[in-house]
């Protein structure tokens, strides 16, 4: 029974994507919104084997809806996962990333947390770069930051990054918030 409930969750949530895909596609997603909670929980099933065995992932946060199409943010969520899920390679230290949100006033500050290697001061501008990466040469292409800031730009949001070496990095979003009163 739980095999075949997580089979109709991912059917369903497929058929979301491919909905959301379509409306990106026709331009319609400008105004559209969704609730932050599924396009996490959606995003950490996908993530799941680029963070298993590197680290314990965990969502925190309450059913909240925002401004933004699903699929650009799964997208912008997934990329920043996997990023973290790299960011992983601290001997002897248990990986913990956390995605997490909370509402703030008429807007949504959201999270991707995680324990890894961290980003030195001096990059936390150009990692939002297109084509800039600190990965070897043949692992990664340095376009996901940038176009995650696109996509939450093309949102009407903010991305931001705090880091510290050795001990970890916070990508943080703001977002606004769907039918604010």
């Amino acid at each position: 029974p739980g095999i075949l409930a997580d089979i109709d969750s991912g059917a369903h949530h497929i058929h979301q994507l491919a909905l959301g895909i379509r409306t990106q596609a026709r331009g319609e997603d400008q105004r559209v919104d969704c609730d932050l909670a599924q396009v996490a929980q959606f995003a950490a099933r996908i993530a799941r084997a680029a963070v298993q065995g590197r680290a314990q992932l965990t969502i925190r946060g309450k059913p909240t809806r925002v401004r933004g199409g699903q699929v650009k943010l799964t997208q912008v969520l997934l990329n920043l996962v996997v990023n973290a899920a790299q960011a992983m390679e601290i001997p002897g230290r248990q990986g913990r990333i956390e995605i997490g949100w909370e509402a703030e006033g008429a807007g949504v500050r959201a999270w991707v947390k995680d324990n890894g290697t961290g980003i030195p001061l001096e990059l936390h501008e150009k990692i939002f770069e297109p084509l800039f990466t600190t990965r070897p040469v043949g692992v990664g292409t340095g376009l996901g930051l940038a176009i995650c800031r696109d996509l939450i730009r093309a949102i009407g949001g903010e991305i931001s990054v705090a880091s510290t070496v050795g001990e970890g990095t916070t990508m943080g979003l703001l977002l606004e918030r769907a039918h604010f009163e």
